[in-house]
């Protein structure tokens, strides 16, 4: 961080720098100066979900919790708090639902302030949206999309 801060306020220094240890220095200070979106919860497809909650449930002792009215599994892989909130930094947690056309293979979603916004950096950075904003329940709103390797993953707007 230190050393950050003396090269944004020392440009005789930033000078002084190689061209690789320029790349480096201007690579770090864009991770600083720029705001990062966080990898909120995953999710797993399953073909049997009873099967794959024994899986998961017996071989790292997830807690396993069934949303009927959305087929869907709660998966716990960490403590969670009276928010429901994983206690420890940097853990997350997720969830299992049937295999369908759009998720095939394990996803995660990244968290955003405005799903529309990120929607459209998405579509402008050569992104396809799969599925568009939708609400779930009182909790939020998803949106899947395919970046641009072929990778599917979600963006995820908390309602709070």
């Amino acid at each position: 961080m230190a050393y950050i801060k003396l090269v944004l306020e020392n440009t005789d220094f930033k000078n002084s720098l190689t061209e690789t240890d320029q790349f480096s220095t201007n690579f770090w200070i864009n991770c600083y100066n720029t705001p990062m979106n966080k990898v909120v919860h995953f999710e797993i497809p399953a073909d049997d979900l009873g099967r794959a909650k024994k899986f998961y449930g017996e071989t790292f002792g997830w807690q396993l919790q069934d949303v009927p009215d959305m087929s869907y599994v709660i998966a716990r892989s960490t403590e969670v708090d009276e928010k429901m909130m994983p206690k420890e930094p940097g853990a997350i947690n997720g969830g299992m639902m049937k295999r369908n056309e759009i998720v095939t293979g394990p996803t995660f979603a990244i968290d955003v302030a405005n799903i529309d916004e990120a929607i459209e950096k998405v579509k402008t950075a050569g992104g396809t949206i799969l599925r568009e904003k939708t609400a779930i329940g009182a909790m939020g709103f998803i949106a899947y999309f395919k970046d641009t390797e072929g990778n599917v993953l979600s963006l995820w707007q908390s309602a709070h």
